[in-house]
């Protein structure tokens, strides 16, 4: 299976019918989509149907607030997300049988939209799920809007990277650095006028009992570099159990 995660930027706008293009060139299986909104989101879900994504679930996202969108071409449960707003918006959990794993497709706010604190509660979230689901096939994907100092940016400036460094010990991979090795650089997202400066904010995490699924995990740039989103979209290929 192919998992995409792409972060829309303030919905789409004009750039729907681009973005599906896009996404379905791909060819992927299931779809994680940040920064979608209601309205584009309609639009996304019925240009993406003919190509196979005949499923969909979405967050609760006040009128022209971000949330998330997730497609898939096969069934899926979603679980009930955390109580509170910030995860009703932000957080999709899908139960995907055919594929034999769960994807937790989530959006984890910038502090510049909703501060620190609230972020780091997010995360802290985030990481009481990761401990709960180690003992399952399961992928945490998405613009998690921070990464490692000097590694996943070129300083140390990203809030919450603590939080975001407690994953791997907790026993999940990084899914793009088990192919790509600890040290590599590479940016999903960067300064439109400073390209060579930027940061890797698109991730995906695995447990452990999927790591010997793992295909591959690579950034697609052109569709950054054409200016459809100001983030590189994110594939992870998986092989079916």
């Amino acid at each position: 299976m192919r998992v995409l995660a792409w972060n829309l930027l303030h919905g789409g706008g004009k750039r729907i019918p681009l973005l599906a293009e896009a996404i379905a060139a791909h060819s992927p299986d299931v779809v994680v989509l940040a920064e979608s909104r209601s309205g584009p989101d309609q639009r996304l879900i019925d240009l993406l149907a003919p190509q196979g994504f005949a499923h969909h679930a979405v967050t609760i996202a006040p009128a022209g607030k971000n949330g998330v969108l997730a497609l898939s071409r096969t069934p899926f449960a979603s679980r009930v997300p955390p109580a509170g707003p910030m995860y009703a918006q932000r957080w999709l959990e899908l139960e995907l049988p055919e594929h034999g794993l769960t994807v937790l497709a989530c959006h984890v706010p910038p502090k510049i939209s909703i501060g620190v604190d609230q972020k780091r509660a997010f995360w802290h979230t985030l990481l009481a799920y990761a401990e709960q689901r180690i003992d399952e096939p399961a992928l945490i994907i998405g613009d998690l809007n921070t990464g490692a100092p000097f590694v996943d940016e070129h300083r140390a400036t990203l809030y919450c990277a603590e939080e975001f460094q407690r994953l791997e010990p907790l026993g999940w991979t990084d899914v793009w650095r088990h192919f790509h090795g600890r040290t590599t650089k590479e940016w999903s997202w960067v300064y439109p006028r400073r390209r060579s400066y930027g940061y890797r904010l698109d991730h995906a995490f695995c447990t452990p009992s999927l790591v010997p699924r793992l295909v591959g995990c690579r950034y697609s740039h052109e569709e950054r570099e054409a200016r459809l989103s100001d983030h590189s979209v994110l594939v992870v290929d998986i092989a079916d159990p």
